[in-house]
């Protein structure tokens, strides 16, 4: 079971040059290698990040195209930060560097419907210490000087150890539920839509739902074609 972490970064130009200098100096160097890394088609995840991934021992996974689906977790969360920073920012769209870390910790520190627990308690086994925190001296704020056994130190980090591995069980049963508790939802809801396979030689229209949430392109046509079925690829895409 994988929890959402989200990490962000503001950059100049979004390239695949830029996007794997980021990959290789801030994700490598702070969590190491991941098992696997999913993108979409887009420019930006071209062959420099690919072949970054690839350097650091990852596979890489390219979703189909038009199916932001694939990418439900993180569009979710993409729409989210982009609503918050809109908020932020306002007018000004250069301001949107400026409060994306602010906007990325925020959602960090905030607690998910779904696992009743915030990504950094997930992460870490315990509240994250803030500017308050340190102000109004609460639980968080050990006053390491008063310190004086390894007891001391060893008991309550143990404890909190303890929960996190329990808070991390209960999170996965819940998450779990709640992914299960949708696909019914969404089985149900489109299940007057489900026809019979497209044949090759059939015409088609292709519908981009990833332009509904693209700032520069809401104005565009979002269905083009139309488009002929050449074949049916495995696990449900067609090649057209």
């Amino acid at each position: 079971m994988i929890f959402q972490d989200g990490q962000t970064v503001g950059l100049v130009k979004l390239t695949a040059k830029a996007v794997a200098e980021w990959f290789a100096s801030d994700w490598i160097c702070r969590y190491g290698s991941p098992k696997d890394v999913t993108v979409d088609g887009g420019p930006e995840f071209g062959k420099e990040l690919q072949d970054a991934v690839k350097k650091a021992g990852s596979m890489i996974r390219i979703t189909t195209p038009y199916h932001p689906e694939s990418q439900g977790m993180v569009k979710r969360g993409h729409k989210q930060l982009k609503d918050a920073l809109v908020k932020m920012c306002g007018e000004n769209g250069g301001r949107c560097k400026k409060y994306l870390p602010l906007v990325t910790l925020s959602e960090r520190i905030s607690t998910e419907r779904t696992t009743v627990l915030s990504p950094f308690e997930l992460q870490f086994g315990q509240l994250p210490v803030l500017p308050i925190d340190i102000e109004t001296k609460p639980f968080l704020a050990v006053e390491w000087h008063q310190i004086s056994t390894t007891e001391q130190l060893l008991e309550p980090r143990a404890k909190k150890l303890e929960r996190k591995e329990e808070n991390g069980r209960k999170a996965a049963e819940k998450l779990k539920k709640s992914r299960e508790d949708s696909m019914k939802y969404w089985d149900r809801r489109m299940a007057h839509q489900l026809r019979s396979p497209l044949k090759p030689g059939d015409l088609v229209v292709v519908y981009s739902k990833a332009i509904e949430t693209n700032w520069g392109l809401l104005s565009k046509n979002k269905r083009n074609g139309p488009y002929r079925v050449i074949r049916k690829i495995s696990n449900g895409p067609y090649e057209l």
